[in-house]
């Protein structure tokens, strides 16, 4: 049978074939064939009733859609300055710091204490070491004397910057665990503040950025709780297809993505060499580091009492060497 005999849809509207490109080219315009349905600016005439009514619902939802997109584009964009501006005055910045070699940056780190010049990062964008290693914080440029394993399990890494004290950053110091100490003894400033509770350190659905470029904030929210991001929640094996997929759209993965003991995951959209900075909440709290970007859609979050655990066993196994 002739499919135009079966259904034929004429439109009553002058520049239809205008819409109907409209409609294809999936935007907003007032003039796509879904929208004058919709609006009633354009008329369906069918011998299918069913035909009729499919494409009337189709109309409805995909202007439903729409109302959705931009409510949803509204809050994000809300919730965003909200962030900016929590953020704009504290310290926040000062203890992110970015790591180049051959004039490249090849990860991002967080200062854990800054009078000492010390730093973490992801340990498997920091080493090893085949050329020289520099930082970049507050505008400056400072060589990196040392960097070492802090923590395999957790593929942190500790820097040991060639200076004594870095600037802006008052005495930053991350080595003993902050929720033991008073927080004139952590040397933390009264703007960044460590949760009470690292165990739990937000709720799911918690709007979060990490600092990607000076004053450029990467936003996102919390998907999980704290979880072991053991080999079989997220097989390190991907498959060939996947892989394909990702190199196809451009898609670059972090090297180690499995055998974590504790992270929670977020859809802040970092690269690999992205990975490594402070991770904050809506309300200024240091939740943590952007620690390997797994696919997609998530990227893993080292939280901050895994860090304050490794450098207390570092301090701890210091002093043991000291006093031999």
């Amino acid at each position: 049978m002739n499919p135009r005999a079966r259904c034929p849809i004429a439109l009553i509207l002058f520049g239809a074939a205008l819409s109907i490109f409209s409609f294809v080219s999936g935007k907003d315009d007032p003039r796509s064939l879904f929208s004058m349905i919709a609006s009633g600016r354009a008329k369906i005439v069918s011998s299918d009733p069913e035909e009729i009514e499919r494409i009337k619902r189709t109309a409805e939802s995909r202007q439903q859609w729409n109302l959705a997109s931009k409510l949803v584009t509204s809050q994000e964009n809300e919730l965003r300055t909200q962030f900016h501006d929590s953020l704009a005055n504290t310290s926040a910045s000062d203890i992110g710091i970015l790591i180049h070699r051959n004039d490249k940056t090849i990860a991002h780190g967080m200062i854990v204490d800054s009078s000492n010049g010390f730093a973490v990062a992801p340990l498997d964008l920091v080493l090893p070491i085949a050329d020289p290693t520099t930082i970049s914080h507050a505008g400056e440029s400072y060589p990196v004397l040392e960097i070492t394993p802090l923590s395999s399990a957790d593929n942190l890494a500790l820097i040991k910057i060639a200076t004594n004290s870095l600037p802006n950053s008052n005495g930053t110091d991350l080595s003993a665990d902050p929720n033991d100490l008073p927080r004139e003894e952590a040397g933390l400033r009264e703007s960044i503040s460590i949760l009470e509770n690292p165990s739990n350190p937000a709720q799911i659905g918690s709007f979060i950025g990490t600092l990607v470029q000076q004053d450029d904030w990467n936003t996102g929210t919390l998907s999980t709780d704290l979880f072991a991001a053991t080999t079989k929640a997220n097989p390190s094996a991907t498959s060939q297809a996947i892989e394909s997929h990702w190199n196809r759209i451009g898609l670059k993965v972090s090297h180690q993505r499995t055998g974590y003991p504790e992270v929670f995951s977020c859809d802040l959209q970092v690269n690999p060499e992205q990975c490594g900075g402070p991770v904050f909440d809506l309300s200024g709290n240091l939740l943590g580091i952007t620690i390997a970007r797994v696919d997609l859609h998530a990227t893993y979050v080292l939280p901050i009492h895994r860090i304050t655990e490794a450098l207390s066993r570092n301090n701890s196994e210091d002093q043991v060497s000291k006093n031999r």
